[in-house]
């Protein structure tokens, strides 16, 4: 030997180094899986993300340059094409700009307010950059489950799209259930 110490300055001697380390990965480095899905939910699932994926590239412009009036024209022309109309169960779609104000809805008419932007969910999309869902509740103390997307302009926020059914239309419809709605992960 050179007389040098190559132990590690710091770590206790032993398996604990490879213990804590394999201990961080099944706890916090890997991801809770996705429970099973019937092919009800797993439709549901893909609908959601697929109407997600269509709306968005249509209303990043409109949103980053908060016109009202191409924001509607653009969910308007989009859901008057069947091929779009929503298969599993009704769903409402609002618009928000990058603080959580809506900017449109569809369809026209409907919707569960002007200002998200003091709801945890939709400051948490708008803060992050990606897809999250959660569950609302209205005035009449019914229950919705939203999706919400950020809409992304250059990798910068500048507005929310959220996707909304009722509770109980998702139950009925799809036989989706609070628990399986909040364990879905739509960024995969």
């Amino acid at each position: 030997m050179n007389g040098r110490d190559t132990r590690r300055k710091g770590w206790p001697p032993g398996p604990w180094p490879a213990l804590l380390t394999a201990l961080v990965l099944v706890l916090g480095g890997c991801p809770a899986k996705e429970p099973p899905l019937t092919p009800a939910e797993a439709a549901f699932k893909q609908e959601v993300k697929g109407m997600i994926h269509k709306l968005s590239p249509l209303l990043v412009e409109p949103v980053a340059q908060g016109s009202i009036a191409q924001i509607n024209v653009a969910l308007q022309k989009f859901f008057s094409d069947p091929q779009n109309e929503p298969r599993s169960c009704p769903l409402n779609i609002v618009v928000t700009d990058k603080t959580g104000v809506t900017l449109g809805k569809y369809p026209v008419g409907k919707g569960f307010g002007v200002d998200f932007s003091t709801y945890s969910l939709v400051q948490k999309v708008l803060q992050e950059g990606r897809t999250a869902q959660g569950r609302f509740f209205l005035q009449d103390g019914s229950r919705i489950y939203v999706v919400c997307a950020p809409l992304l302009q250059d990798k910068e926020v500048v507005g929310l799209l959220a996707v909304a059914v009722d509770a109980g239309e998702a139950h009925r419809a799809c036989g989706l259930s609070e628990s399986k709605f909040l364990a879905l992960d739509f960024n995969r």
